[in-house]
């Protein structure tokens, strides 16, 4: 298991998948596990990019 400290107060974080730091609330600069959270680490403003995109056509499909 691997123990990394706060940026901020130094204080040991065992938890691996912690955000933020339990002490004082920082982030650890880390992303979620999850498949929205690998995505937005890649990249965010892709993930904005491909929702316009798909309202977008939706919304010209309903017209037609």
């Amino acid at each position: 298991m691997s123990e990394t400290s706060c940026p901020r107060c130094r204080n040991p974080i065992d938890d691996e998948d912690a955000l933020l730091c339990h002490f004082c609330g920082v982030s650890l600069n880390r992303t979620s596990a999850s498949l929205l959270g690998k995505i937005r680490g890649a990249g965010g403003k892709w993930v904005w990019i491909v929702i316009v995109a798909i309202v977008a056509a939706a919304m010209l499909a309903s017209m037609f």
